[in-house]
């Protein structure tokens, strides 16, 4: 398993700080700061796909993202990830949106949030796989691979491929910081 690193552990207890000071006064309370990680992360990715479409070889990245391979679709491994992820993206049976909903008023217009949710959700995440495509074009070019071969399955095409990806960046070290708790936040 290897040592505990001590910067990690420090960003560790620093984001459980964060977590007690937010929640501190009750989550009604922190209406500010919802609407901030709410939209901030849709400013990270504008940034991330502007620095992404600009890059080298992006291009290819993108052709790999919107060509459907039509064959895939007799696979029924391919029915059970796309059934599994509409139940991570819209949060079905977790508790935390259930918990989140009680702070709603009674009269509260829920279908008018339903549909809304029903909209963003798919263009955020053609958004992130604009982003990551674009990326992961840019990767193939430099590395002289296909785009099929870059492409990897699980966290891998997100959590390393973005920073690698913006690292020619000047402010890459800001993006990345951003990265990963947008990508917190939004898978969570």
């Amino acid at each position: 398993m290897g040592t505990v690193r001590g910067e990690l552990a420090l960003y560790l207890f620093l984001a459980w700080v964060i977590v007690y000071f937010v929640t501190w006064k009750g989550i009604h309370k922190s209406g500010k700061i919802i609407w901030f990680t709410a939209l901030f992360p849709y400013v990270v990715l504008t940034i991330l796909l502007i620095r992404g479409v600009t890059l080298p070889g992006s291009g290819t990245g993108l052709l790999f993202y919107v060509y459907p391979k039509w064959e895939k679709l007799l696979h029924p491994q391919v029915w059970i990830a796309a059934a599994t992820q509409v139940f991570y993206t819209f949060g079905i049976g977790f508790g935390s949106v259930i918990a989140l909903g009680s702070y709603n008023k009674f009269n509260h217009n829920f279908f008018r949030d339903s549909m809304i949710l029903c909209f963003v959700n798919p263009m955020t995440s053609i958004l992130a796989g604009t982003v990551i495509f674009s990326v992961l074009g840019h990767m193939a070019y430099i590395s002289g691979k296909d785009v099929g071969d870059v492409v990897k399955s699980g966290t891998w095409v997100s959590f390393p491929g973005i920073p690698r990806g913006c690292g020619q960046n000047a402010c890459s070290p800001c993006l990345v910081c951003s990265v990963f708790p947008d990508a917190a936040h939004c898978w969570y």
